[in-house]
């Protein structure tokens, strides 16, 4: 399963890099990555870093939720995990409890976080549901 998730994720990345203004030796210079890289990462031969994908998008100047409603437009079903927290940060950004109600947003949304910023959320959110 999560082999089909990364391959639907390299797949949609290289579409996105073959339609832009960018080849692929430019992307990884500005990426600041190894030549051949890309072709490597796409081919599922080398593991694709979030912080990577992210650079990825910024020089395709592509937002990142945008990204992933590209390569998932159907809407799943949600995973109780993820309804309980939206109903835990409905507080926090002012919104109604209910997941279909508004989509997600940090609350600091009215900037973009930086790769960094989202890794570090994301080992908190993966600690603190360790404690529990």
């Amino acid at each position: 399963m999560i082999e089909e998730h990364a391959g639907r994720v390299r797949e949609l990345l290289d579409a996105l890099i073959r339609t832009s203004q960018f080849t692929r030796k430019d992307v990884e210079r500005r990426l600041g990555v190894s030549t051949g890289y890309l072709g490597k990462l796409l081919r599922g031969e080398a593991k694709l870093m979030l912080v990577h994908l992210l650079g990825v998008l910024e020089i395709l100047e592509i937002e990142p939720s945008e990204f992933f409603r590209m390569a998932y437009p159907e809407l799943p079903r949600r995973s109780a995990l993820v309804t309980k927290l939206h109903g835990l940060t409905a507080g926090l950004r002012g919104a109604p409890a209910d997941p279909a109600a508004a989509p997600f947003a940090p609350p600091h949304a009215d900037r973009a976080l930086s790769a960094q910023e989202v890794e570090e959320i994301v080992v908190r959110v993966i600690d603190r549901l360790g404690r529990r």
